[in-house]
């Protein structure tokens, strides 16, 4: 088998801020203009590799693990999207002088939304790839929901034991069938960790679970109406999640109340930032170079 060999190794680095030790990977130089890349649920940083590969001769591009993911720290008191936002907040205050594009993908992409709305005198352009709200939770659910969010404060999810990188790498190809053989393992190989012997997801097992608070998506629109810069989505072969094609607010109500300019990568999975990452490219190149 072949191995995925990047064209732009990252350098990675560790910062400390909201009392959490953050991983951050950084492609291209520091002198080019920078991109902040937010990556996905149960994802880390380094699946922006293939984006940076494409990307990283223009631009310096910085991306963390979100807590709990990657290389940071995992929280004992559980994860919110509030907390993301609060670190997002923080990574934009100490390593950036001058408003930047925001790149996210999934739950990334939410959130660069999210903080595009809320701080927009911090951003220049925003990005999302598949990340265009989610569905309302239903009312007639909530208890449940919060019966299901104790259940697992009280007994929390296990970390899943994986029999080898290759074992691991596999999953990914099964729940991605556009995945080649030599990314599926270069993903495996910075996703899992090995502690005491045992080879696991590089993901707090909380994550797995709810978050406290149900989702209304009354609050993300409330949010990104609030966006004053240019806004760029990027979307997969069917729309994400499904039930946004056809429950109101619809997708199409989503793209007209964002205001954003909307392309599809035909073919291409959720992760379409592995599947096509020079289409993804192109789309975002041409819209960075339209308003300079």
């Amino acid at each position: 088998m072949r191995r995925y060999r990047p064209l732009h190794e990252p350098r990675k680095s560790f910062l400390s801020f909201n009392g959490i030790r953050h991983c951050i990977r950084e492609w291209g130089s520091p002198t080019l203009r920078p991109i902040l890349m937010l990556h996905g649920h149960l994802d880390s940083s380094a699946s922006f590799q293939f984006l940076a590969d494409e990307l990283a001769g223009d631009y310096r591009i910085v991306a963390p693990d979100l807590r709990g993911f990657g290389e940071t720290r995992w929280v004992a008191s559980g994860y919110s999207f509030e907390d993301y936002l609060a670190d997002i907040d923080a990574i934009v205050e100490q390593l950036f002088c001058e408003p930047l594009t925001v790149v996210g993908h999934s739950l990334g992409g939410n959130l660069a939304m999210m903080f595009a709305g809320v701080r927009h005198e911090k951003v220049n352009a925003v990005v999302s790839l598949d990340g265009f709200g989610m569905s309302d939770f239903d009312p007639h659910m909530v208890t449940a929901h919060y019966r299901r969010w104790l259940d697992a404060k009280r007994t929390p999810p296990r970390g899943r034991s994986l029999q080898s990188l290759q074992d691991a790498a596999r999953r990914l190809m099964r729940a991605n069938s556009n995945l080649s053989e030599d990314k599926a393992h270069f993903l495996a190989k910075h996703h899992t960790k090995r502690t005491d012997g045992e080879l696991t997801w590089r993901f707090d097992p909380a994550h797995r679970g709810p978050f406290p608070r149900p989702y209304r998506s009354s609050d993300w629109l409330q949010t990104i109406q609030e966006i004053k810069v240019p806004v760029l989505w990027i979307g997969s072969d069917q729309p994400y999640p499904p039930s946004i094609a056809l429950n109101p607010p619809t997708l199409d109500d989503r793209i007209r109340l964002s205001g954003a300019s909307f392309h599809r990568v035909p073919g291409a999975s959720h992760n379409l930032h592995h599947d096509a990452p020079d289409q993804v490219a192109a789309y975002l190149l041409k819209f960075l170079h339209t308003f300079g």
